[in-house]
């Protein structure tokens, strides 16, 4: 499933007179030096508020010259939008095609040019033949069997990741693979790999940060959070360089079931792969004598690990500095930093065609109906 998406719209196909050319919507942004001679154009994007909800999507037009703008080498626009803000207002249990969010996304480009005044006959002969995708965010919801569970599972993710990671990580000015945020009680895991992608782990159990979230009620908000909170949601985000090197870009491959469902598996064996969760690792436990060898403080804890608690929710690790964090990471590597969270559908090739959760975009609408 997916929710975000980019889409280049691309104009040079189109047939039209001087006139309707003229009526296409730019906006630059110029800067005019002391000779009052144009030295910068760039683009100016626009943020357009969806009829259907209020969310807001994003248009910026796309020249043939990315550093000097002009009218003249307009070919296209570029708009960002999170499909199911935009057309229901949330995304918390949505399941949706990528095809289907690249139909969406040309159609509010479409209706953003209408109103800007742009030509009919201009509009008419936009599609998804002559668009690409630049950028997409694949979604994939793991079941557990509630909140607790859920954000256990994604502790389980941190930590697997600080153990064959961070631990590895040499680099003191660059960004460390495995980074959390947490607020709330709730944790965002952010995996990165440089220069490759971004992926994201948490638990939604309400709207996240400058979010936008729209239910006909608060009863029908609390229902749907109630279920997404009993899962763990990764997000991969696919830039297009990933997208052109895989045969993404097309929102036409999209289409293709059994394409889309490669696509779809190849981005997650991507977290996965560098995550090495195919790897023979450890997955015993320390022998007594090796567990003697830590200080007093990490044996309990170490031993506590064992018994379910996570190393950095443990008494003995409140009120520690950031740096006596790195007692975390060696306690996971010696415990359950070997053990893989991820089911098996992420290390076998018999990836899942569907999210797990069995929601659908109809049985989620009913419920926002209800």
């Amino acid at each position: 499933m997916t929710d975000s998406i980019k889409l280049f719209s691309n104009i040079e196909h189109v047939e039209a007179t001087e006139e309707d050319f003229n009526t296409l919507p730019v906006v630059v942004n110029q800067i005019i030096n002391q000779d009052g001679e144009v030295s910068s154009s760039t683009p100016a994007y626009q943020w357009i508020n969806s009829k259907l909800t209020g969310a807001q999507f994003k248009v910026t037009p796309v020249f043939r010259d990315k550093k000097f703008a002009r009218k003249s080498e307009l070919i296209g626009y570029e708009i960002s939008v999170n499909v199911p803000a935009c057309v229901v207002g949330n995304n918390a249990l949505l399941q949706i095609l990528v095809y289907g969010c690249c139909a969406f996304a040309l159609e509010f480009l479409k209706s953003y040019l209408l109103e800007a005044g742009c030509s009919p006959r201009i509009v008419a002969q936009l599609d998804l033949e002559h668009a690409s995708i630049t950028g997409l965010a694949l979604t994939y919801l793991l079941d557990c069997k509630d909140r607790a569970d859920a954000n256990r599972y994604n502790s389980l993710i941190e930590n697997y990741g600080e153990a064959t990671l961070n631990s590895k990580h040499t680099d003191s000015k660059g960004k460390k693979p495995i980074t959390t945020v947490r607020s709330a009680g709730q944790a965002t895991v952010t995996i990165t790999k440089s220069r490759a992608f971004e992926a994201k782990s948490y638990v939604k159990v309400g709207p996240t940060h400058r979010s936008f979230e729209r239910f006909p009620s608060s009863q029908v908000s609390s229902a749907i959070y109630a279920v997404s909170g009993r899962k763990v949601r990764l997000e991969f985000n696919a830039n297009e360089k990933w997208l052109v090197a895989n045969g993404g870009d097309s929102p036409l491959v999209w289409k293709k079931k059994a394409k889309a469902a490669a696509l779809t598996a190849k981005a997650f064996q991507e977290i996965t792969g560098y995550l090495r969760v195919s790897e023979n690792l450890r997955s015993k436990r320390p022998k007594p004598d090796q567990i003697a060898k830590l200080p007093p403080a990490e044996q309990i804890i170490l031993r506590d690990n064992f018994a379910g608690v996570d190393p950095k929710q443990h008494p003995l690790m409140v009120g520690k500095s950031i740096q006596y964090f790195r007692v975390s990471s060696a306690i996971s590597r010696l415990s359950c930093g070997s053990t893989s969270p991820f089911p098996g559908q992420f290390t076998a090739r018999r990836f899942p065609r569907t999210c797990r959760c069995g929601c659908s975009c109809q049985q989620s609408m009913r419920l926002l109906n209800t």
